[in-house]
């Protein structure tokens, strides 16, 4: 059990760890910025050498934004996201549950229309030990579903043909996981992933992800570059801007209903993206927030798409109070309740009664479902 009063102590004592970004910090942040936002060829000087920050290009100068005009009627949208239970070794049989949540939400002129679902599957621990079930796994394998998913339902739904439509993703289109090329199994989902992403470029299929409250830092590492006269052994020696994110840059420039620039990742992984389906991105200020959106190569080159998607996700934004109505709606298909995990496995343990096998728990488990007093 907590004990709150303690626990009222320890942060009163960790609370200014809380405020790392000073008012002074920000306001050396702007002196900075205003040097180098309209600097078209500040580009070119980090394009000229290798850097070890992690820092995107782009075209035109740092500072310019867009405004997003509203976007009006018919329109349409779908959102993909998921959730699973993971493998228990003091539950039941060996396996994992992951379930898919799909919105599409469709905005005629004078009629809208709301269809939901979602879909279950289990996997059971490979005999063959082809895979482990653990986090990572499981993760990788969620994060497959839910883009095949996207892309199934994206081409069916494109057949109502209602122009735009837009398929929104939850995260990153920057495929992370894959940090060693020794790791098969990541590497295999990558395939995986980049075959899917081809397919929504083969139909032409808008889509984008979206980040709620980002902490990346490509466009901070610019101004961390700049302070150090691009000389890189000086930002360890005196990094002043080490824990501000892009964001903290963003809210000095980025007006409410204004997108960024178009910039491409750096990412390393990103070097094995096909061209056309490189990662790119740019920030939204969306009203309550700025996000980051990102998109692939195809869809970056034609700045109407970026603008047509900007809008959309804006709209989306703003009739969810924040936060894209379509993408809360799949997460609420895709969750899994306490409930939920309660019935998963006394499902399991009537399969088992069902067969006349002996449904196993730990009693650490059982202790937990039935406490001792």
């Amino acid at each position: 059990m907590l004990d709150r009063f303690k626990l009222f102590q320890e942060l009163e004592r960790v609370s200014q760890n809380f405020f790392s970004v000073s008012k002074e910090c920000i306001m050396q942040l702007e002196i900075l910025f205003e040097q180098v936002k309209n600097d078209e060829h500040l580009v070119l000087m980090i394009a000229s050498k290798k850097w070890s920050l992690l820092l995107p290009s782009w075209h035109g100068k740092l500072g310019q934004t867009f405004l997003i005009k509203e976007h009006q009627h018919p329109y349409q949208v779908l959102a993909v996201d998921g959730s699973q239970i993971y493998y228990d070794k003091h539950q039941g049989p060996a396996c994992s549950l992951i379930n898919i949540g799909v919105v599409y939400l469709q905005y005629g002129l004078h009629t809208s229309k709301v269809e939901l679902s979602s879909y279950p599957e289990i996997l059971v621990v490979d005999q063959d030990q082809q895979y482990v079930l653990d986090a990572e796994y499981i993760n990788l394998y969620r994060e497959q579903c839910e883009l095949i998913e996207a892309v199934k339902s994206s081409e069916q739904s494109i057949q109502q043909l209602i122009d735009p439509f837009m398929c929104l993703l939850d995260g990153s289109l920057i495929f992370f996981q894959v940090d060693d090329e020794k790791n098969e199994n990541s590497q295999n989902f990558f395939n995986k992933y980049i075959e899917e992403l081809q397919l929504f470029f083969n139909s032409k299929i808008l889509h984008v992800a979206y980040m709620s409250f980002p902490k990346t830092k490509d466009m901070i590492n610019i101004i961390r570059l700049v302070s150090a006269d691009f000389q890189e052994k000086n930002i360890k020696q005196s990094d002043y801007f080490s824990n501000l994110l892009d964001v903290d840059l963003l809210r000095i420039f980025l007006a409410e209903g204004h997108r960024t620039i178009i910039f491409e990742s750096k990412a390393p992984i990103c070097y094995a993206y096909p061209k056309h389906l490189k990662p790119y991105f740019c920030y939204l200020n969306v009203g309550l927030e700025i996000v980051r959106l990102e998109f692939a190569g195809w869809i970056a080159q034609d700045p109407m798409l970026v603008d047509r998607l900007c809008a959309i996700v804006l709209d989306q934004a703003i009739k969810g109070n924040g936060y894209p109505v379509a993408l809360f709606e799949a997460h609420e298909q895709a969750v899994i309740k306490t409930v939920d995990r309660e019935f998963f496995y006394a499902t399991i343990k009537q399969i088992y009664l069902k067969n006349n096998q002996d449904y196993k728990i730990s009693s650490k488990s059982s202790k937990k479902i039935q406490p001792p007093f």
